[in-house]
């Protein structure tokens, strides 16, 4: 066995040392705090902390405001993950299962803060399939695990047919319980100290999972408070996880389904008790296996810090085994050490897993190791009496230990717990991303990748009146006293055009090539914006004025990237040749923006009318600038010569106010142009793993889409001023998370906080928010600098995503705000 492991061990020659942080906002945004009365929430690397406090219905009601759009799109999630072909039915079902089995064993408490919680959420406009939510439904989303577990449960359970061929299939070997958790306890003989060393993961199926990181802080009137890890709409941790200040610490790992007494209590009923009201092991114990149900059958680890005591809780239905370091109580001779991975330990509890000892032979009798076991032992042996938090990190990041249906990873100590702290991560804890598989993708159009996130400390929060009250709510964030939820708008595509004029020109020299493109191009522009005014009575919006901004700056930005690499060039010289594209570019970019200028001058509708003539006049035919010019001379009775002398025969441009002359001429994807020229850059700061896989995404999706030409990857760190200075940038992480995009936070007409940032005068600070914006290279113009900035690991990712789909092209910034469509801008457009 020792041999088995000695690669393993190797591993642990590092160690980590992470400090309790003294103020848990210290680090926050203050942008991202949201309040509703006493309570507030706020964002911290993908974990939504939540404080509440008071009678229970208060707590519920603030709950309910403040996690609205996460309780409706849990409700969602669980509703398609049930059924995906019927979940509005197959939710209903489960009500009246609730409704019929489980509502009556919650107490008066917990039942007033459930209801709270969905009154809270009707308040702001939480609906599923248009029905308001009830106290059924946040029952149901707290009886999840049990409800899951109610076939397992049947099928250990004795209903008298056990000897029936029909009753065959209920009986034999034990239904295997989910491969769920990993849990262990250390004290004493086994630690560095001599105290408690605590530590949990959670797995299970990823679109769930997409939920489990809300910790919240409860303060109850009554009892003890506690933080725990939970999801949206939750009154008990689910995973579990919690501490109380009392010091009583509960985690625990399921294992093989025993059997369902009908008149027990919910599991989520117990288990809330015991995390407010116990005060020692002996009454967490009690709490836990009283009246108990038996569903979700597990081990409960526990721990009092207070007494400096851990605990081995087996239970089953009706049977329970308690060991206690106290009385120590150790397996396999761990002194000061037990841990907990899915199997059953205590022979009575997995003979509850058996329907009829008298019917079909069953294996379960027997325990059942699993490798993990093994791997726990031998680093407890290698580890006895210096076990730690380095220990807990290790362990908790070991790929053996952390399956791939990891969803996160918690320890903490006793010092810690003291402060009802825990350093955790939300992700998988060995630093990769989790993505959906082909059935999730199938099925669940809710479930997102789970990206690990950094190591950060939870604890209790500072009660909502010490809290400094946000006097702006940044736009994409759920208000807490609104009435309604915000939905997802569509995409504004552009509608169906009718001709702004006609004709189709053909240059008679090359010097005329940029009328006749900028004839036909222009002409989009202007049938577009004719159709958006008679859609909207004749004026138009400012989002109508932003979607032709747009169309514009695709010109100059195609004439003035041109010019940066080739060198400016006057219409009247043009050459045209197959030896170089980027004369074309200068031309067609240029020549609308000629006649933009021109249509200024002349006015509306007489320059539409004035090029329908000329192009009914010449279609099909030659045509050359100094007839246009003629044309329009004496069609107008103006002179123009200034004018076409200054657009004609200088290279540049005539200086203008106009915003759409302002600032970068790059669009975020003025790179894709120039591959060989191009790298990513991924942050280093924070979010690492996230930006590391957004780089290697778009890498791979860039290579794919078009070029067959793979894009370079650096780190922030690696990443070399010449190399800066002779590429096009695309630096993935925000300023907070990327030291190249922290250095050049400037160059971008965007302000970037650690955890917001503000575009014009709105402000976002949603995590699944980001935005992708351009500024110029600051080592040199002739290249461009992009910036792919989520407000978290996720969001980043998604952004990246995003952009390698080549859906961006026009635009230097776009928006990808949370429930908000995608929104492209121009430097002073907003």
């Amino acid at each position: 066995m020792q041999k088995r492991f000695a690669a393993l061990l190797s591993l642990f020659a590092f160690s980590y040392n992470f400090p309790a942080q003294a103020n848990p906002l210290s680090d926050v945004d203050s942008v991202t705090i949201q309040h509703w009365h006493q309570a507030y929430r706020f964002p911290k690397a993908g974990w939504i902390n939540l404080h509440v406090e008071g009678e229970p219905y208060d707590m519920g009601l603030q709950q309910g405001h403040l996690l609205a759009p996460e309780i409706v799109n849990y409700i969602k999630a669980l509703a398609a993950f049930y059924n995906p072909k019927n979940p509005e039915d197959t939710w209903q079902v489960k009500r009246t299962l609730v409704k019929s089995l489980f509502l009556k064993g919650f107490t008066s408490d917990q039942l007033e803060e459930m209801n709270g919680i969905a009154q809270g959420a009707n308040d702001t406009g939480a609906r599923f399939h248009d029905h308001r939510l009830d106290v059924v439904d946040i029952a149901l989303l707290n009886l999840t695990n049990e409800l899951e577990s109610l076939d397992g449960a049947l099928a250990a359970t004795s209903n008298g047919v056990e000897n029936n061929a029909a009753g065959h299939r209920l009986q034999g070997r034990a239904a295997r319980g989910p491969i769920r958790c990993d849990a262990f306890a250390a004290v004493g003989p086994a630690t560095k100290d001599g105290k408690i060393v605590f530590g949990h993961i959670t797995m299970f199926d990823l679109l769930p999972g997409n939920f489990y990181n809300v910790w919240i802080d409860e303060k109850p009137t009554h009892g003890h408070r506690f933080v725990m890890q939970t999801t949206p709409g939750g009154i008990q941790s689910g995973m579990d996880y919690s501490i109380n200040d009392a010091g009583i610490l509960i985690s625990e790992t399921t294992v093989n389904q025993t059997s369902f007494d009908v008149t027990g209590i919910p599991l989520a009923s117990r288990i809330r008790t015991a995390q407010q009201y116990a005060t020692t092991v002996d009454e967490a114990a009690k709490m836990l296996t009283e009246k108990n149900n038996g569903l979700s059958t597990a081990e409960w680890i526990l721990a009092d810090v207070k007494h400096n005591e851990i605990a081995l809780l087996s239970m089953g239905t009706h049977q329970s085994k308690l060991y206690r370091s106290s009385k120590k109580e150790w397996i396999e001779g761990a002194e000061g050490f037990y841990w907990s991975n899915n199997n059953t330990k205590d022979e009575a509890i997995r003979l509850e897993t058996i329907a009829d000892l008298d019917g079909r032979p069953s294996a379960s009798a027997a325990l059942e190791p699993d490798n993990r076991d093994a791997l726990w032992l031998a680093m407890y042996q290698k580890n006895k009496g210096h076990i730690d938090e380095n220990f807990a990190k290790q362990m908790l990041t070991t790929p053996r230990i952390v399956l791939s249906s990891s969803i996160d990873a918690k320890y903490t100590t006793t010092d810690l717990a003291g402060h009802l702290a825990s350093w955790a991560t939300y992700g998988p804890s060995v630093g990769s991303v989790r993505y959906p598989s082909a059935d999730d993708l199938q099925n669940y159009d809710q479930t997102k990748p789970l990206i690990s996130n950094p190591w950060v400390t939870l604890s209790s929060l500072p009660d909502g009146k010490d809290v400094l009250q946000a006097k702006l709510l940044a736009v994409d964030l759920h208000n807490p006293d609104g009435h309604e939820l915000a939905g997802m708008g569509d995409d504004a595509n552009d509608p169906e055009t009718q001709p702004a004029w006609h004709g189709t020109l053909l240059p008679e020299k090359d010097s005329d090539i940029w009328l006749t493109t900028a004839f036909a191009n222009y002409e989009r522009i202007v049938a577009l914006e004719n159709t958006l005014k008679a859609q909207s009575g004749g004026k138009l919006s400012e989002e109508d004025k932003n979607r032709i901004a747009i169309k514009l700056f695709l010109y100059r930005s195609r004439y003035e990237a041109a010019a940066r690499i080739h060198g400016d060039v006057a219409l009247n010289n043009t050459k045209a040749t197959l030896w170089d594209d980027k004369w074309y570019d200068i031309v067609a970019g240029k020549g609308v923006l000629a006649l933009y200028h021109l249509r200024e001058q002349i006015g509306e509708p007489a320059f539409s009318s004035l090029m329908d003539e000329f192009g009914r006049e010449h279609a099909g035919k030659k045509v050359s600038t100094a007839q246009f010019e003629q044309f329009i001379a004496k069609n107008t009775k103006q002179d123009y010569r200034d004018f076409f002398a200054q657009w004609l025969t200088t290279a540049e441009i005539p200086k203008s106010d106009d915003s759409l002359e302002k600032g970068t001429p790059f669009t975020v994807f003025t790179f894709d142009g120039e591959p060989e020229d191009s790298m990513i850059v991924y942050g280093t700061k924070t979010d690492q793993t996230a930006n590391a896989e957004a780089a290697r995404v778009l890498q791979e999706a860039l290579h794919r889409r078009k070029h067959n030409i793979w894009i370079p990857i650096k780190s922030d760190q690696d990443v070399t001023e010449d190399e800066i200075a002779h590429h096009h940038l695309v630096l993935v992480g925000r300023p907070a998370s990327n030291l190249i995009a922290e250095r050049y936070k400037t160059q971008f007409p965007v302000k970037f906080a650690t955890q917001s940032f503000e575009l014009g005068k709105q402000t976002y600070a949603h995590p699944n928010s980001a935005i992708v914006v351009t500024g110029d290279n600051p080592l040199n113009k002739r290249y461009s600098l992009v910036e792919i900035a989520g407000l978290s690991a996720l969001s980043t990712l998604t952004a990246s995503q995003s952009l390698s789909t080549g859906d961006f092209w026009n635009a230097p910034i776009v928006l990808l705000a949370n429930q908000h469509s995608e929104q492209d801008f121009i430097p002073g457009s907003f």
